[in-house]
């Protein structure tokens, strides 16, 4: 997600839109060429018992890969533009302020940095507070 790094206005295509020309297909390790082709794979990953989740991620079907997609960088960062059909993209290019966008996402770069920090800070602290030192060092 380098190009929101950067605050370069993003237009992505909607789930839907997403799922009716197919993209995405190497998505679950089951299927990919990136990983394995053992369709029967999936079956050998059952969803964890105490998973919050109702569909598994290696599921095939439109209804599990939306699911998931959902919860991607692209669809959970704020100030992109999602798309249904190409129309809808040539009018939101047109319509669109592109510096409005940018600026919402420099800002949002800008809260995600601190909020960053701020975990680092408190990680950090969690581990002094609970360091030991030792009082002597013994030879091998």
């Amino acid at each position: 997600i380098d190009f929101y790094a950067l605050a370069v206005p993003l237009y992505m295509p909607s789930l839907k839109f997403y799922r009716a020309h197919r993209f995405g297909d190497d998505r679950p390790m089951t299927y990919s060429s990136y990983y394995c082709k053992n369709p029967t794979l999936d079956s050998l990953l059952p969803k964890h018992p105490t998973s919050v989740h109702p569909l598994s991620p290696e599921g095939q079907g439109l209804e599990d890969e939306q699911y998931w997609l959902q919860f991607s960088d692209f669809y959970t960062f704020p100030h992109i533009t999602y798309f249904d059909d190409m129309e809808d993209l040539a009018r939101k290019i047109e319509h669109n302020d592109p510096l409005t966008i940018r600026r919402g996402m420099i800002s949002e770069n800008k809260k995600r940095l601190a909020d960053f920090k701020q975990q680092m800070c408190d990680a950090l602290v969690g581990v002094e507070a609970n360091r030991q030192t030792p009082t002597e060092y013994s030879s091998p």
